[in-house]
This record gives C-alpha cells, sequence and structure tokens, in this order.
C-alpha cells in the first residue's frame, strides 16, 4: 500500500510535494479532481447524446459502440497525458521554448493521424486514440511551457493578464 501511495504521489503531484506548492494547493487540487470525475462521467453522455443527434439511433448497438469508442479513445488520450506528465513534467520548467516547439509538433502529428482514420476505419480505435493521446500530450506540454514562458516574460506580476491574452491571440 506504501509503494502504491508513493507511484501515485509521484505520477499526480508535483515534484517535492508538499514544500514544493503553497499551503492552498492541495484544499484546491481536490476540488479540480472531483470537478475532472463528473465533467468526464457528463461527457460520455454529451458524446452520446452528439452521436443521437447526427442521426445514430440512442437505442442502436451502433450509437452505444460509437459511444463507447469515443470514450475509449478519450481514455487513452487521459492515460497518454498522464504518464507525460509523470516522465516530462519537470522539463517544461527547464527548457520551455523546447518543449512548446515539441507541442506544436506532436499537434501537427496528433492531427495527422486523426485525418487519416477514414483511410482504414478498422483501426479508428488505435488510430485516433493515439492520436487523442499525441494531442493531449501536445496540449498539456503547450500549456505548461507556455505559463514558464510568461512568467519569463512578466515584469509586474501580470502572469495571469499575459496568459489571458495570449490565449486570446491565439484563434
Amino acid at each position: 500500500l506504501t509503494r502504491l501511495r508513493r507511484f501515485v504521489a509521484r505520477v499526480f503531484l508535483p515534484h517535492a510535494f508538499p514544500s514544493s506548492v503553497s499551503a492552498d494547493y492541495w484544499p484546491y487540487q481536490r476540488l479540480i479532481v472531483l470537478q475532472s470525475v463528473c465533467v468526464a462521467a457528463t461527457y460520455v453522455y454529451a458524446t452520446h447524446a452528439l452521436l443521437t443527434a447526427l442521426g445514430v439511433s440512442s437505442g442502436d448497438a451502433v450509437a452505444l459502440s460509437a459511444t463507447a469508442s469515443w470514450v475509449l479513445k478519450d481514455g487513452i488520450g487521459s492515460l497518454g497525458s498522464m504518464v507525460f506528465a509523470h516522465l516530462r513534467g519537470t522539463s517544461m520548467d527547464t527548457d520551455p521554448k523546447r518543449a512548446k516547439f515539441h507541442a506544436d509538433c506532436f499537434t501537427t502529428v496528433g492531427t495527422a493521424l486523426e485525418m487519416a482514420t477514414p483511410l482504414v476505419p478498422p483501426l479508428f480505435v488505435p488510430l485516433a486514440a493515439t492520436a487523442t493521446a499525441i494531442k493531449a500530450v501536445a496540449g498539456m506540454a503547450g500549456g505548461a511551457s507556455r505559463v514558464a514562458l510568461y512568467r519569463a516574460f512578466a515584469q509586474r506580476s501580470n502572469i495571469g493578464d499575459l496568459t489571458a491574452k495570449g490565449y486570446s491571440q491565439s484563434v
């Protein structure tokens, strides 16, 4: 049990936790995890509703299969981002420019894989899951490196403003 707790802590908590974060980090993160679980549960229903709206009958086995495939694809993507965060999370602070460049490259590769899915329909789930995992890693690396870059740019404790304006500029 102790080994499992250490493993979970290494995967999900920042390096050198709790000394590397402020005292209000953990109470906040607990609420964020709860919110994420609720969002994930509603996402399954929303995906099913979207597929139904596209004409896939809600009682149809095809709708259930499509929903399961979509959720599996996204679940594998989330798993990929968790593994990446565990293995490379601290590198976002040491070389944010390189991390941002790699994130942009990963986004392109993930998008190309998604575009290839119609070419081989039987491989939809593995291709789409791989694409989603790559794009999830790209999103994480891009976001984390962006924060590190903006921290360097901020001159007046205005990292929030820089981040917000950066997102609005990247439409």
